[in-house]
């Protein structure tokens, strides 16, 4: 968020930033690659304020000058470049290990078709809203959310896409359930993407006056 609402020159750094953190997440674990979608969120939001003109979602800071198109594609492009460089280390440990920098231990090819993606969700040994369903309730909030014009839809959109990035990857991964794990280990890296939905949906329930709900469900998501 520093890096999208930044309104100042230092947006450029925390654009860089954003991406050298992204390309060590990578490191750890290279399917993070899915939250270099968030390269795309300037470009996306300028075309998205072309084709559905709103208002400046409540609650964050006083609006910025719009972005020029061609500003936002340099500053995704800045993302995608420090994404590489912070993967570098990586790069270099396959080339030691393997001979080349690009390695493929399994002989996977990956296709256009996610044929594990529901298993990734629903599966009863793996599936991530099978064993902590709390989870489920933040996507619900944050696809309510993207659903309308304005509000704070330009970062639960976002979320989503790189939601629909990792169930894409690792739907087209015959290994999707990372071997032996309880639930769905591919999203230890990238739990913070369901946070706003947290948010969402506890802001939801308070107004309503449901606190009881949300003890509940706060106890279920830290021991169900």
């Amino acid at each position: 968020f520093k890096w999208i609402e930044c309104t100042s020159a230092r947006r450029w750094a925390w654009a860089a930033l954003c991406g050298l953190l992204t390309g060590f997440s990578m490191c750890v674990r290279p399917y993070n690659v899915a939250l270099a979608v968030l390269a795309l969120t300037p470009p996306a939001r300028v075309l998205g304020g072309r084709l559905f003109p709103a208002g400046r979602p409540a609650g964050l800071s006083d609006p910025a000058p719009p972005l020029q198109f061609g500003r936002a594609l340099a500053e995704s492009a800045l993302v995608v470049a420090c994404v590489a460089i912070g993967f570098v280390p990586q790069l270099l440990c396959w080339h030691a290990e393997y001979g080349t920098c690009i390695a493929n231990t399994d002989g996977h090819r990956f296709g256009l078709i996610p044929w594990w993606a529901l298993h990734i969700l629903f599966h009863p040994l793996h599936g991530l809203f099978y064993w902590t369903p709390a989870y489920l309730l933040s996507v619900i909030a944050l696809v309510a959310v993207s659903a309308r014009t304005g509000s704070h839809s330009q970062i639960t959109r976002p979320f989503l896409a790189v939601l629909a990035a990792f169930v894409f990857l690792y739907g087209n991964w015959h290994v999707w359930s990372l071997n032996v794990s309880y639930g769905m280990r591919g999203f230890v890296d990238s739990y913070c993407i369901f946070t706003f939905g947290f948010a969402l949906a506890i802001e939801w329930l308070f107004r309503r006056g449901r606190r009881g709900i949300v003890a509940f469900w706060t106890m279920f998501a830290l021991f169900g």
